[in-house]
């Protein structure tokens, strides 16, 4: 929970804006990764790539709270037009994706009869 200091609106937004600006550079970072690794698999950059997408989505709702708080406080910040749009890691839905069809396979491929 928030001390008496932090819950003053203007460090709840300064706060804020260091949540947005880190998640931007998350972001660009994980689009960055992605490219990486639709090129060449590597370890270490897949999980690089996981721990961002994590930080990335904890971020996102510790802004989106914050910005709730603030809107209590009469401070209207709209995150919509602050945050980059990221609709996730296209490797990870790959391998998602992947995952599931191995699963699909293993139980006969449509469906499981009993």
């Amino acid at each position: 929970s928030l001390s008496d200091d932090e819950e003053q609106p203007i460090l709840m937004e300064a706060k804020l804006r260091e949540i947005i600006t880190s998640v931007n550079h998350l972001i660009i970072s994980n689009q960055e990764l992605d490219t990486a690794l639709l090129d060449d698999h590597d370890d270490d950059l897949l999980d690089a790539l996981k721990e961002n997408e994590d930080l990335i989505h904890r971020k996102i709702f510790e802004a989106t709270s914050l910005a709730a708080k603030l809107n209590k406080h009469g401070v209207h910040i709209s995150l919509a037009d602050k945050i980059r749009q990221y609709d996730g890691s296209l490797v990870l839905k790959k391998m998602e994706e992947e995952k599931k069809k191995d699963q699909t396979e293993k139980n006969g491929g449509d469906g499981i009869y009993l």
